[in-house]
């Protein structure tokens, strides 16, 4: 078996270094999953693929499976094409016997496949009506499956044109109507487009089935109880920025089981400001008339992100600030660096102090090819704090270890050798002290490879 390891990757402190395993496809990669596909106890890597320049696009998922000393092959294990009509896949426990079986969608149902001898074999097709596309170009993989009643199979939740519908492979449990929009137009064919609301699982305490939340811009919608027959509807509270764009995020911050509001208002472009307030849930769609706490923000791009910064299971809030200004432009287009300025709130169980906790001001070097800049945060060394990798100049990811006086090491703990320029994941693939990433590049120049660290 061919193995494919990168020689080149750069040892820092402690001795610490990671394999990179480079995969390497037929066809495009539109999307990435990490599964136990074989129920071996080891994530395997599954790539969605497609030539769309053709006219027929060699559309096929490319499995990789792992072996048990966590090598990954450099060709897949095996393939399987996907039929003409494929839209979206997802993983699901269908038959509760793992491991989970693959769903690849339709407009008119779907073909379930359940691993056996050594790849995948289709066992079902159950039908049904549903808003999911048919004979996607570019396939990607949904998160719409989950075991919500806690008897060994995952219900799925297909959108319909009034909203969701819960079902199985074998049957609809409930159909929950919630605020879907629709379009349409009519130039030189029927245009018809549905926004669907983001769908969030929370358990409340007493209750062993899970309910249902759905986000939209405005309002939240609970279903929970049996057959999702209890419902609550929290709308919004418009205060007296009623001109404002306003996004909705929602988490369990306290760990209490109920999903906690994050409600941002933005305003302008240049000068932007952003205004975010934290609701703790006192029950399915109850919250408080004044938040928690509330952070401002003025002349930056501003993203306020929750993660468990410490490690003490709870969600702490990361306020991430590029400043718009002519210095940070001339840092960009003339020196190729970009500043990052990171505030970072601890929760303490109860709420959020006033001051950040931590903060703190990174520099990178900018990548010099266009695209999306790989960016994303987990723990990669394995010490419960929250770590950072960043793709940089010179074609590096960068990884910056997370401090306890501080949000992140001032010099990088890590760099490996891969694009600058993708979209990289955050998944435990086993055999490592920490986290790992599974890195790929869909309409870019290497877009027929897969890069996978493994710290």
């Amino acid at each position: 078996m061919v193995w494919a390891v990168l020689l080149n990757l750069i040892y820092v402190a402690e001795g610490s270094a990671a394999r990179v395993f480079v995969l390497e496809t037929e066809a495009g990669v539109t999307d990435v999953a990490a599964r136990d596909v074989n129920a071996d106890g080891h994530n395997d890597i599954v790539a969605l693929c497609s030539d769309e320049a053709r006219e027929a696009p060699n559309r096929h998922v490319a499995v990789f499976l792992a072996d048990p000393e966590d090598f990954l092959p450099a060709k897949p294990t095996f393939t399987l094409d996907l039929d003409p009509a494929a839209g979206a896949l997802f993983f699901a426990e269908v038959d509760g016997r793992p491991p989970a079986e693959l769903v690849v969608t339709a407009d008119l149902g779907a073909q379930v496949y359940r691993f056996e001898r050594g790849r995948f074999m289709e066992s079902s097709r159950p039908r049904f009506k549903s808003l999911l596309p048919r004979a996607l170009a570019a396939p990607v993989f949904l998160d719409i499956a989950e075991d919500l009643d806690g008897d060994g199979i995952d219900e799925w939740l297909v959108p319909v044109a009034s909203g969701y519908q819960v079902r199985t492979a074998t049957g609809v449990r409930a159909e929950i109507a919630c605020g879907v929009s629709s379009g349409i137009k009519q130039t030189g064919g029927l245009s018809i487009s549905h926004r669907l609301p983001a769908v969030h699982t929370f358990q409340r305490p007493g209750d062993p089935q899970r309910g249902l939340v759905f986000l939209n811009r405005k309002a939240a919608d609970f279903a929970y109880g049996e057959d999702f027959s209890e419902r609550t509807r929290y709308e919004f509270p418009s205060g007296s920025r009623k001109e404002w764009d306003v996004a909705a995020e929602m988490r369990d911050i306290d760990g209490d089981g109920l999903p906690d509001l994050v409600l941002t208002e933005t305003r302008g472009a240049i000068g932007r400001e952003v205004v975010a307030h934290v609701y703790l849930a006192a029950a399915p769609g109850v919250y408080p008339e004044a938040p928690l706490a509330t952070f401002e923000c003025q002349g930056a791009v501003a993203s306020p992100l929750l993660e468990d910064v410490d490690g003490d299971k709870k969600l702490d809030l990361l306020l991430i600030r590029i400043p718009y200004n002519v210095k940070s432009f001339i840092s960009l287009f003339v020196l190729k660096k970009v500043t990052v300025h990171v505030d970072v709130y601890l929760f303490d169980g109860k709420g959020y102090a006033e001051k950040p906790d931590l903060r703190q001001n990174i520099t990178l070097a900018a990548p010099e090819e266009r695209g999306q800049i790989e960016y994303t945060m987990g723990d990669f060394n394995g010490d419960g704090r929250l770590d950072a990798a960043f793709g940089t100049s010179g074609d590096k990811l960068v990884v910056h270890t997370g401090k306890k006086k501080k949000f992140l090491s001032q010099r990088p703990w890590m760099e490996v050798a891969v694009p600058a320029t993708g979209t990289a994941r955050v998944y435990e693939l086993g055999g490592g002290r920490g986290q790992d990433l599974v890195i790929f590049h869909p309409g870019a120049e290497h877009n027929c490879r897969i890069e996978v660290v493994v710290f």
